[in-house]
């Protein structure tokens, strides 16, 4: 017969405070316990899990493999526990809601703001925590429960966890160049043949179409010589550098780095970005979390009436 075991939620605060600190004594301190308190909650649960789960050495703590399966868990437990223990605070009248979400900066820029405006106005009792990032950085967050959904482009290749994946809107994204750049009045990709490029890492399907417009048109590869996170730092390479970019279209310009960019389009090249709302998958969004983003999708068709009236 296998031994019962024995957790109780405090060995998981203890245990994750241990890891996120780097330290029992660094763990002991943000708890507001005693370091011997904390050893001995961590020797508990070790004992219980038969497994070691700190490597204790002259430089700190660091997790072991079997410490990084408890951690993954552990902390969307604690998240879990943080979001449902204020759901029903907010459900009883006796604590203020809060949605955390994560978008990248298109979304950020045409769809969030608006979105969360006209939510806060129908509901100002609920707070809103915005993390601004890629996919790359959002995502993790989301799958351990720190993020009540996150909304962004769709990554070009798998993606490391579980997530439920509804489609918002599309972007086209266009050749940009500096203001003055010799090839602002290009007409051909064979024109940017030798030319250095800048592109977003977290654009792989842009990148792959960039690739395949080359070789289709019988070119020389595309030469990447910059990837970059931030779609700001992009577009900032592509203002004050030669470097030729590949990035959303954005039609306000009253950014400082988008005055000084031009757009070239060229036939042989069609990129489009399709932006997502991504949440957990089989995790019910909170009832706060779920009303932004019924407003949210609300917002998008709003985008989607005013480009057909531009067009019309």
């Amino acid at each position: 017969m296998s031994a019962k075991l024995s957790l109780s939620f405090n060995h998981l605060q203890h245990f994750l405070a241990i890891a996120d600190q780097g330290s029992l004594r660094a763990a002991a301190e943000s708890l507001g316990l005693s370091q011997p308190a904390v050893s001995k909650s961590l020797r508990a649960l070790e004992a219980s899990l038969g497994v070691p789960l700190i490597n204790r050495d002259a430089r700190g703590s660091s997790l072991t493999q079997y410490g990084k399966v408890l951690y993954a868990r552990a902390k969307l437990i604690g998240n879990e526990v943080d979001r449902v223990t204020q759901e029903v605070r907010e459900m009883a009248g006796i604590g203020r809601g809060k949605v955390t979400l994560g978008a990248s900066a298109i979304p950020s820029l045409l769809l969030v703001p608006e979105a969360v405006a006209r939510f806060r106005e129908r509901f100002p009792e609920i707070n809103i925590d915005f993390i601004g990032g890629m996919p790359s950085v959002l995502l993790p967050r989301l799958q351990d429960g720190s993020l009540d959904f996150v909304v962004g482009p769709k990554p070009g290749g798998p993606m490391a966890g579980s997530f439920h994946t509804t489609p918002l809107f599309k972007v086209p994204a266009c050749l940009v160049v500096r203001k003055g750049h010799p090839l602002a009045k290009a007409k051909s990709l064979k024109d940017f043949v030798g030319a250095e490029w800048v592109l977003s890492s977290s654009a792989a399907q842009a990148e792959s179409t960039l690739h395949a417009s080359f070789a289709a048109c019988k070119l020389p590869p595309a030469n990447v010589v910059v990837r970059v996170e931030s779609l700001l730092a992009a577009y900032s390479f592509v203002a004050t550098t030669p470097y030729v970019g590949l990035l959303p279209y954005y039609s306000r310009n009253e950014s400082l780095f988008l005055r000084n960019i031009s757009y070239v389009e060229v036939p042989e090249l069609v990129v489009i970005e399709s932006y997502e709302l991504f949440t957990r998958e089989g995790a019910q969004p909170s009832a706060a979390a779920g009303k932004l983003i019924a407003h949210i999708k609300e917002q998008v068709k709003r985008m989607k009436r005013q480009a057909e009236l531009q067009l019309a």
